[in-house]
């Protein structure tokens, strides 16, 4: 269903978004999901006066330019 629609929309055959966009893009949301859990803030003394913290904050309002022969990996990419 992804694979016509994005045919539709873009023009690519059915058969090459099959073989390699959608793919592509699980392995990647996979990919990720499996990564998160590693994602933690981290807190370090340097010295007595100071101390190094790592923490994730969202960035906000982001736009993405999305090229027209692999669009659904590059979205998949940017998320």
């Amino acid at each position: 269903m992804l694979a016509v629609a994005e045919t539709w929309d873009n023009g690519k055959a059915v058969r090459e978004t099959m073989a390699a966009d959608i793919p592509l893009a699980i392995d990647h949301f996979r990919y990720f999901a499996g990564a998160i859990r590693a994602q933690e803030g981290s807190l370090g003394e340097i010295d007595d006066n100071t101390v190094a913290y790592h923490f994730h904050e969202p960035l906000g309002v982001v736009g993405q330019i999305i090229p027209w022969n692999f669009p659904i990996l590059m979205a998949v990419w940017k998320l």
